[in-house]
């Protein structure tokens, strides 16, 4: 995904080269990079589609939660109510996983 022929044939950029092997917590903050780049920068239609589609992932694990006894199994929600997600949300999300990419990347 952050590197393809699109990425290196369009001139956006090759998040590839910033990889380190063996560096979780640096390779996690490319990822936000990555991700925060096609939040901002993606067609209006792709941003479109892209929230249509966290919105009903959302709604899907919330049904399944509602379902779920074991409250080790439930999934982790973008938000409560789906129709909260937007760019603001998505923005805090990926500023929480850069910020915590080290205790993140101890637990992988």
């Amino acid at each position: 995904m952050i590197h393809d022929h699109w990425t290196t044939t369009s001139g956006y950029p090759d998040w590839y080269k910033e990889l380190k092997e063996g560096d979780y917590a640096h390779n996690i903050r490319v990822g936000v990079k990555f991700w925060r780049y096609i939040f901002h920068s993606a067609t209006p239609k792709f941003t479109d589609d892209l929230f249509k589609e966290l919105k009903k992932i959302n709604n899907e694990y919330k049904t399944e939660n509602g379902t779920n006894t074991r409250r080790s199994s439930l999934k982790a929600l973008l938000a409560e109510n789906s129709s909260d997600i937007d760019l603001a949300l998505i923005d805090e999300k990926l500023d929480d996983i850069d910020l915590y990419a080290e205790q993140i990347a101890k637990d992988v």
